[in-house]
C-alpha cells in the first residue's frame, strides 16, 4: 500500500486513516470523476457496499484509473458490506463476498464488514432470528478470510452486547465497528468497547449530512474560527486527531481534496473536549441499532 497516514487492526494489516464514502454515487461517470479527485488528492481507502449498488461502478473506476495515478491494486484499500438476509446469513455471506470480488474486479478485499445487526432495521422483534443472523454471518466472514478472498473482517452499526455474542462460537474479533459518529452522537459505550478491545472505531456520516444543528453549532464554529479553518475540517479532524479512521463522502473534486486536508490539522485536547462536550446521544442518519435484539 501507498506510503500515508495509517493506523494498524488488531490482525496487523494496515488501513488508511482517511476513506472516500460512495454511498448513493451510482452513475459511472460520478463515480470516476470521485475516485480520480480521491486519488489525486491522496485518498487510498474506499469504502463501498452492497446496499449501495455501486460496487461494479467502484471496480471499473479503480481498474481504470489507479494506472492513471502511477498506483495498482495493493496501493488502496477496499471496503465492502453486506446486509443481513431474513434467512440463510451463511450462504447468503459467501455468495456476497464472491459477487464483490467479481463487481470489483479484485482476487481480494481489504475489509468487510456485516453492515448491519439485523435484516429489517424497521422490526425490533425477531431477537433469536437476528443472534442467529449475526452468527452465521460472523462463520462466513471467517472462512472467506480463511481461504484469503477477505484480508480482514468486522461489523458496522454494531453495539458492544452484539460483538460479545461472538464469544459464544468464535475467537476472532472484529477488526472495525463502523458507526455514525460526531460530537452530537459520540458513542461512549461504543468508543470504550472498541479501546478495550482492540477493535478500530471508524466513524461515518461524521458532517450528519449537514444538518444545521450539527454545522452550525456555536461551538463548532467557534473551534473553527479559531482554528482558521471550516466546520467540515473540524468535525473530521475531530476524528483523525483521535487516530479513529473516517469516511467523508463527496462528489465534488474539490471538496473531496479539501476534505482530506483536515490530516493536516491536530485539534489540541481542550478542543477535541469541548466538541465531546456537545454529545446529545442523538444521531442523524440510521434507525437505532443499539435496540436490535
Amino acid at each position: 500500500m501507498a506510503n500515508t497516514t495509517t493506523i494498524k487492526l488488531l490482525d496487523g494489516n494496515d488501513i488508511p486513516l482517511f476513506g472516500l464514502g460512495t454511498y448513493k454515487i451510482v452513475e459511472q461517470n460520478e463515480v470516476n470523476q470521485a475516485v480520480d479527485a480521491a486519488l489525486g488528492a491522496g485518498y487510498r481507502l474506499f469504502d463501498t457496499a452492497k446496499f449501495y449498488l455501486n460496487e461494479p461502478q467502484l471496480g471499473i473506476a479503480l481498474k481504470e484509473l489507479l494506472p492513471k495515478h502511477s498506483l495498482s491494486r495493493k496501493d488502496v484499500f477496499i471496503t465492502t458490506k453486506i446486509w443481513p438476509s431474513l434467512e440463510d446469513n451463511y450462504n447468503v455471506t459467501i455468495k456476497g463476498v464472491k459477487e464483490s470480488l467479481d463487481n470489483l474486479q479484485t482476487d481480494y478485499i481489504d475489509l468487510v464488514l456485516i453492515h448491519f445487526p439485523k435484516a429489517n432495521e424497521r422490526n425490533e422483534e425477531d431477537g433469536v432470528h437476528n443472534k442467529q443472523a449475526r452468527k452465521e454471518m460472523w462463520q462466513a466472514l471467517e472462512e472467506v478470510k480463511a481461504k484469503k478472498f477477505v484480508r480482514s473482517i468486522g461489523v458496522s452499526n454494531f453495539y458492544p452486547r452484539h460483538i460479545e455474542e461472538f464469544k459464544e462460537f468464535s475467537s476472532q474479533v472484529p477488526a472495525l465497528n463502523q458507526v455514525e459518529f460526531h460530537p452530537h452522537f459520540t458513542r461512549p459505550e461504543i468508543r470504550a468497547y472498541c479501546k478495550e478491545h482492540n477493535i478500530a472505531f471508524q466513524g461515518y456520516s461524521v458532517l450528519a449530512r449537514f444538518n444545521k444543528d450539527l454545522v452550525e453549532d456555536s461551538t463548532v464554529k467557534a473551534i473553527a474560527e479559531k482554528n482558521n479553518t471550516s466546520v467540515e475540517i473540524i468535525l473530521l479532524s475531530f476524528l483523525t486527531s483521535q487516530g479513529f479512521p473516517v469516511i467523508a463522502k463527496s462528489v465534488t473534486p474539490s471538496r473531496i481534496q479539501k476534505n482530506i486536508t483536515a490530516l493536516n490539522l491536530k485539534l489540541s485536547d481542550e478542543d477535541i473536549d469541548k466538541l465531546y462536550g456537545l454529545d446529545k446521544n442523538h444521531n442523524y442518519i440510521r434507525g437505532t441499532p443499539w435496540l436490535v435484539q
